[in-house]
Formats: C-alpha cells, sequence, structure tokens
C-alpha cells in the first residue's frame, strides 16, 4: 500500500513541473477542469504561459470567469462555447456570495458583472455565429426537456425519447402541507426536502 512506501512518490504537479515539455508530446490534448489547470499546471517566474495552443471551454456558461482566467493565461487561443439559455454557475460552496451583499447594492454600469466566462466572452471576443442548441441527448425521461423545450426552444430542440417506457413519471407535483420556507437564519424548507 501507499502508506507503506518508504520512498514518497512525486506529485503529479511535480511531475508535470519537471517534465512539462516531454508530458506534452506524449500527450498533447489535456481535458482539465479550470481548478486542476491552476493546481497542476505551475509557472516559473519568466515562463512562457502559452503551454497549450488552445484552450476550449465548453459548456462555458458553468464557469465563473474568475475560475477560467488561469487556463485562458496558459493558451495561444481560446475557444469559448456554451448555451445561454443553460443554468448559469453555482455559487455553492464559493465565498462570492457571504457576507458580500451590502458591496453589491447598485451595479456598476462601468465595470459590469459577468455571471460566467460565456456571458464575458459573448460581449469581449468575436463570435463566429450564435447558434441555438438543437439537439439534448441528456435527460432520461424525455418529459425532463419538455418543459425547457416549449418555454426557451420554442419546441425546436430535438430530443430522444426513452427505450422504455418509465413505471412512475419523472415529473409529478406532491403537495407538503407544512413546508414552510424559512425565510431567516437556515433559508431552508426542511419538511419539503424531508419529504
Amino acid at each position: 500500500t501507499l502508506a507503506q512506501q518508504k520512498r514518497p512518490r512525486k506529485s503529479i504537479r511535480k511531475i508535470i513541473k519537471d517534465l512539462r515539455k516531454l508530458v506534452l508530446e506524449v500527450h498533447p490534448c489535456w481535458m482539465m477542469s479550470p481548478l486542476s489547470v491552476s493546481q497542476l499546471i505551475e509557472l516559473e517566474p519568466g515562463d512562457n504561459p502559452n503551454i497549450f495552443d488552445t484552450v476550449i471551454f465548453d459548456e462555458a456558461s458553468q464557469i465563473f470567469p474568475e475560475d477560467a482566467i488561469c487556463s485562458i493565461f496558459r493558451g495561444k487561443q481560446l475557444i469559448v462555447a456554451g448555451d445561454p439559455e443553460q443554468m448559469p454557475p453555482t455559487s455553492f460552496g464559493k465565498f462570492s456570495n457571504v457576507g458580500f451583499d451590502e458591496f453589491n447594492e447598485e451595479e456598476d454600469e462601468e465595470n459590469p458583472e459577468f455571471e460566467s466566462i460565456l456571458n464575458l466572452a459573448s460581449v469581449s471576443l468575436k463570435q463566429r455565429k450564435p447558434l441555438r442548441l438543437l439537439w439534448h441527448y441528456r435527460s432520461k425521461h424525455e418529459e425532463l426537456i419538455h418543459a425547457s423545450n416549449q418555454k426557451i426552444y420554442n419546441g425546436d430542440l430535438i430530443t430522444f425519447p426513452a427505450s422504455s417506457k418509465p413505471l412512475d413519471r419523472p415529473v409529478k407535483f406532491i403537495y407538503v402541507e407544512d413546508g414552510i420556507f424559512d425565510r431567516g437564519k437556515s433559508k431552508t424548507n426542511p419538511q419539503e426536502a424531508k419529504r
């Protein structure tokens, strides 16, 4: 086991730092989260930051601009792809909206905040051609995407029906009589969550 080894193994960060040129030659295409790029690809003072030919963000509507910067800095060119109708990035677990509401009372029109790298890129970079999402393949049940397809995409999404009919309907309305949202400290609805 690792705990019984006498010699500690080198970390991935150290291997990449020591053998970057070789690693890139052997493995020129990498798939990493922006956080992994920051953690694993160390830059020394005087380094050429352009490690990658191209940095590509897919589903960019779900990536905060501040998380994307380290990856962008390490590439010669950038491709940002995403659907502005998809969910924005979540702040869950980030410090960004804990106790800072008083600083965001009025929006600074000269320096607008961009909720995702897709929003920022759409006003900062040249767009090839704004395209709409045409296909949806992830839902196990077509009914889960139906409302979005009708309301957001005007029924234009091509979806794939499930291969078998579900035993239960995937979308249900369940009334929880004592489900009351606590607007105070917890900001939860425990009875509804329990149900």
